[in-house]
């Protein structure tokens, strides 16, 4: 179930509102992706973990892409290089 009404979240650097669920999500955790697919929310983008896997989601979850292709963003885990996605 989605939820349809204002998020907020309570987090070690503060609070966060979202006045409507996230539509462009961009997870930075190296398999953060696998627990959103599986929860049926596809992201714009994806952090790059390892191995060969052009799309950066392993084979039992290429399905869950559901034919999207996220950007796979490689390097570091910083904030502000998927700012220009405009996650959110």
């Amino acid at each position: 179930m989605r939820a349809q009404t204002a998020l907020r979240f309570t987090h070690a650097s503060g609070d966060m509102s979202l006045p409507a669920p996230a539509q462009r999500v961009v997870p930075l955790g190296y398999a953060s992706h696998d627990t959103l697919l599986a929860l049926g929310v596809v992201p714009v983008a994806l952090r790059f973990w390892y191995g060969g896997a052009d799309s950066g989601v392993r084979p039992w979850a290429e399905p869950l892409l559901g034919g999207a292709r996220p950007e796979v963003l490689r390097g570091g885990s910083r904030w502000s290089g998927s700012r220009p996605l405009r996650p959110i």
